[in-house]
């Protein structure tokens, strides 16, 4: 009686051990979208405000976590919201936020997806090099009536604790 009973214990000790490792572990890993207009939609969600605008140089960022670098943008325009010509988006800082800014950017045209009065981003948002085709793609789903919301699956924010 007492053998049944251990190799259940035992098989029940594996399937969850499968189970946890199954499990998505990485900080930086971020939601699966269908379709580039799913991503977008959810960037919108999550964003106050949306920029296009040249990297102009890096900036030196020390917060509590981990001294980073984040971008000061020239502000071509607004997509989303309304705010300075000149700001500094501030990505992660790698304690679990995943930061993204780097020296590949300066002198490139980007589009920011950037939270609050401090200008808060982060990787599971859309930001990336600004195409006609990026902008328009975005543009076109701003100006959907009503705007379309992410759908139930996408986390509750895209940054990390």
């Amino acid at each position: 009686m007492r053998r049944p009973v251990l190799l259940l214990v035992a098989v029940a000790m594996t399937a969850a051990l499968l189970a946890r490792s199954a499990a998505p572990v990485a900080a930086c890993t971020c939601p699966p979208y269908p379709t580039e207009t799913d991503a977008i939609v959810y960037s919108l969600h999550f964003s106050d405000v949306v920029v296009v605008g040249t990297v102009l140089e890096l900036v030196d960022d020390i917060d509590e976590y981990a001294p980073d670098k984040d971008a000061h943008v020239g502000v071509e325009r607004y997509l989303k919201g309304t705010g300075p010509q000149d700001l500094v988006a501030d990505d992660g800082t790698g304690a679990g936020d995943c930061g993204f800014i780097g020296d590949f950017m300066v002198g490139r045209k980007w589009v920011f997806f950037l939270q609050g009065d401090s200008y808060r981003t982060g990787v599971c948002l859309g930001n990336r090099e600004a195409t006609d085709e990026y902008v328009a793609a975005i543009e076109a789903i701003l100006n959907a009536t009503p705007t379309p919301s992410p759908s139930p699956a996408a986390s509750p924010s895209p940054l990390a604790a």
